[in-house]
C-alpha cells in the first residue's frame, strides 16, 4: 500500500502535498466525491516536476463517483502527471485509465 512508501510532509486532508521519495508531490487519497478535481488543481501548482519533467500524482482511492473521476481525467489532459497508485476500485481505474492508473 502506498501509506507505507512515503511520509506526509503536510496535509492530512484527502488531496494535499506530501514528500515522497524526497520530492514533492501531490497525494488523492479516499473515496473520489464531489469537489476533488477542484481540490487536486489546487494542489498541483504546489507539486514539483520531478527530472524527466512531469509531477507525480499518487492515488489511493478505493472507491466514489465516476462523474468526479472523469472531471479529474479531463484535469489531468489538460496537466499531465505521472500515477502511482495503490488500491484503484476497477470502475475508477476504468475511468482514470487515460492518466495511466496502474
Amino acid at each position: 500500500m502506498l501509506e507505507n512508501t512515503y511520509a506526509e510532509a503536510r496535509s492530512t486532508a484527502d488531496v494535499g502535498v506530501v514528500t515522497w521519495r524526497e520530492h514533492r508531490v501531490v497525494k488523492l487519497t479516499g473515496p473520489i466525491d464531489r469537489g476533488k478535481e477542484r481540490k487536486l488543481a489546487a494542489h498541483l501548482a504546489q507539486a514539483e516536476a520531478l527530472p524527466y519533467g512531469l509531477p507525480v500524482l499518487l492515488l489511493d482511492s478505493p472507491d466514489g463517483s465516476v462523474g468526479e473521476a472523469l472531471r479529474i481525467s479531463s484535469l489531468l489532459d489538460r496537466r499531465p502527471v505521472h500515477t502511482v497508485a495503490g488500491r484503484c476500485e476497477m470502475r475508477l481505474c476504468l475511468c482514470l485509465d487515460r492518466f495511466h492508473c496502474r
